[in-house]
C-alpha cells in the first residue's frame, strides 16, 4: 500500500455526515460489520486482443475494426476484492438520526484481510470517499485502504460450573 498518514490522525466521520464534499478525501469511518462477500475477482487492468490480427483494446469491442473478427482473448490483470457493510456506531450516531451503513470495498493487499474481519466486531477503517452508480442512484462508498479492530468491551467472560447452572 501507498504511505498514508496513520489511521489515527485522520478525521473520523460519521457516515451520515458523508456528502459529496469528501469525493476522493481520505477519511476514517467506524462501525461494526453487518455483512462480508466472499473473495472476489475484479478487472485491474482490461486488456482484449483479437484472436485473428493480435490488436489489443482497453474496452472488447463487438467486432475487430481491422479484421472484424468477433473472438477476443481476454488478457485483462485481475487482482481480489472484498466487500463489506460496515453499520455506523451508535456513539457517533447524533439523537434521532437512523442508522446509517455504507459498503467498503477492500481490493488487492487490504482484502488479505479477509480471514482477520468479523461479524459484530467493530472496526475503524481509512480510506478514500468514491460513488457507484445503482441502478437508478449513485451512492457513497469507501475504498478502504487500512483497517484496524476496535475494542468492543468485553473481549470473553470465564463462568464457572455453578453460573452455567443457572442457565439452564
Amino acid at each position: 500500500l501507498p504511505e498514508y498518514n496513520p489511521i489515527e490522525e485522520l478525521p473520523l466521520i460519521g457516515m451520515s455526515k458523508i456528502d459529496s464534499s469528501y469525493i476522493n478525501k481520505r477519511i476514517s469511518v467506524k462501525g461494526s460489520l453487518r455483512s462480508k462477500t466472499q473473495i472476489l475477482p475484479y478487472v485491474k487492468i482490461a486488456c482484449y486482443q483479437c484472436v485473428m490480427c493480435g490488436k489489443s483494446f482497453l474496452d472488447k469491442p463487438k467486432k475487430c475494426p481491422g479484421c472484424k473478427s468477433a473472438q477476443f482473448i481476454d488478457n485483462s490483470e485481475y487482482n481480489n476484492m472484498v466487500r463489506v457493510i460496515l453499520q455506523e456506531e451508535k456513539e457517533i450516531l447524533e439523537k434521532d438520526t437512523k442508522i446509517i451503513t455504507m459498503e467498503i470495498c477492500f481490493r488487492d493487499n487490504v482484502s488479505k484481510l479477509y480471514s482477520e474481519i468479523y461479524f459484530g466486531q467493530t472496526y475503524l477503517i481509512s480510506g478514500t470517499v468514491k460513488i457507484i452508480q445503482r441502478q437508478k442512484n449513485k451512492e457513497f462508498y469507501l475504498e478502504a485502504d487500512s483497517v484496524k479492530k476496535t475494542d468492543n468491551g468485553i473481549e470473553s467472560i470465564n463462568l464457572t460450573q455453578e453460573d452455567k447452572d443457572k442457565f439452564h
